[in-house]
């Protein structure tokens, strides 16, 4: 006689990644690994709750799939096998409260699929070993074996084997997430890409988780966070935030895009996160169009590039640059500074017409904004000074303007009008042509 199933609450918490190793590749395409797992206390939440029917998943959180793509769906399918029962998996709701961030290397998914399997073995009153969890929790995914006991483990493999190591004294964690997303698939491939660069030596600096803890090999490296921040440089721009406000140790969660700080007091963690939110808003001060400061510099700036005249719209994302290079350590004055100089130069060499695209012109102020905090950057990871940096930056764009303009006068055109495309085929013909 099968008992009739029941509701069940059941939390999944989330993780992060002490040390992330990548070992090399397998012969069945999957990346050996080392690294050491650390549940925490960030959960979602899955009510199993009986309803007949075919099984459905209820979730409010945007993003979230509903349908068999769902690793809670391949859970409940997968355990609805292992019992040798036939068809698909029914008679079963399961909502999910939805915490855990998605694509932020914290495990949500994994985790859900976990407390998923838990949950409906419980709602269906059914009994199964140790081994058959984790049996079929490998089947679902990697990390998914080390959701089934949490605490602090050692994973090796594709991650899937799972050693459980001394718990790592209590800590408090702060968790930084930048508004976007990475995926597993994404990770891997950028580390695949620049190998080399992810196991350099400027990148795997050795961070001592402190205590008496017997498991000295989390050192807070993680192989995957260089080839990421190298796409993403918020990643560093967030770790040295979190160390500047007194964490212990910062990393890259998993294939990210989170950022954790340890902090081994509350007040401090919550002095990091008060620190942080009064960074943010004034950037957004910064940024307002309103301002004192950006009002006076619109005030006096006109410029076009193959357009109408316009006040300049860089002029915020000049600002934003320079809030976004304090965050790195570059003085935001110093920085403004340095932009306005540059702003000037190269405005002396644009020529103002009266037609063209202000649409090319907004992205192309875009484009170039980027290109100047990432120049002031990496220069400073470089240890050279961001100024010069910039300013040889000007004087090659510089050079570059002026061979295009020459080459157009030498056949009797103008600029004006002239797109950004046909501006770069120019210096295209130009460079081959020297």
């Amino acid at each position: 006689m099968v008992s009739a199933p029941r509701a069940v609450t059941v939390r999944a918490h989330g993780k992060i990644n002490l040390d992330l190793r990548v070992l090399g590749t397998r012969p069945d395409g999957f990346h050996e690994l080392r690294t050491v797992f650390q549940a925490i206390s960030l959960h979602d939440t899955l009510e199993c709750v009986p309803r007949e029917g075919p099984f459905a998943i209820e979730c409010a959180a945007a993003g979230v799939p509903l349908d068999r793509t769902n690793l809670i769906w391949r859970a409940a399918d997968a355990l609805w096998r292992a019992l040798r029962r036939t068809g698909p998996a029914r008679d079963m709701v399961v909502r999910l409260e939805k915490r855990i961030p998605l694509q932020a290397g914290l495990g949500g998914g994994s985790a859900d699929a976990a407390a998923a399997l838990l949950g409906l073995a419980h709602a269906w009153r059914v009994s199964l070993r140790p081994v058959q969890f984790t049996d079929v929790a490998a089947g679902l995914g990697a990390d998914v074996p080390f959701f089934l006991a949490g605490g602090t483990a050692l994973g090796l493999g594709r991650g899937d084997e799972i050693y459980p190591l001394a718990d790592l004294p209590r800590h408090w964690i702060v968790l930084l997430l930048p508004g976007f997303g990475v995926s597993t698939g994404e990770a891997f491939g950028w580390y695949n890409a620049e190998r080399d660069l992810a196991r350099g030596p400027l990148v795997r600096e050795p961070q001592h988780v402190p205590g008496p803890w017997p498991s000295r090999a989390a050192q807070m490296i993680n192989d995957l966070e260089a080839p990421i921040a190298r796409h993403h440089p918020e990643i560093d721009q967030m770790k040295a935030a979190l160390r500047r406000a007194g964490a212990l140790a910062a990393a890259m969660s998993g294939s990210g895009s989170a950022v954790f700080g340890l902090f081994q007091k509350r007040g401090d963690a919550h002095a990091a996160v008060e620190r942080w939110e009064a960074m943010k808003a004034r950037e957004r001060e910064a940024l307002r169009p309103g301002s004192a400061q950006v009002a006076a510099r619109e005030s006096r700036r006109k410029t076009t590039l193959s357009g109408v005249p316009t006040t300049m719209p860089s002029l915020l994302r000049a600002y934003e640059i320079s809030a976004r290079a304090a965050a790195v350590g570059f003085d935001w004055a110093r920085a403004t500074d340095v932009l306005d100089k540059i702003d000037e130069e190269v405005l002396e060499l644009r020529h103002e017409v009266e037609s063209g695209a202000t649409g090319q012109l907004s992205r192309a102020e875009e484009e170039m904004g980027d290109l100047l905090f990432a120049i002031a950057n990496l220069s400073r990871k470089l240890g050279i000074e961001p100024e010069a940096a910039l300013r040889r930056a000007n004087d090659k764009f510089t050079r570059r303007f002026e061979a295009v303009e020459h080459a157009f006068s030498a056949r009797g055109e103008s600029l004006q009008g002239a797109t950004l495309e046909q501006m770069e085929d120019e210096w295209q013909r130009v460079k081959q042509e020297s």
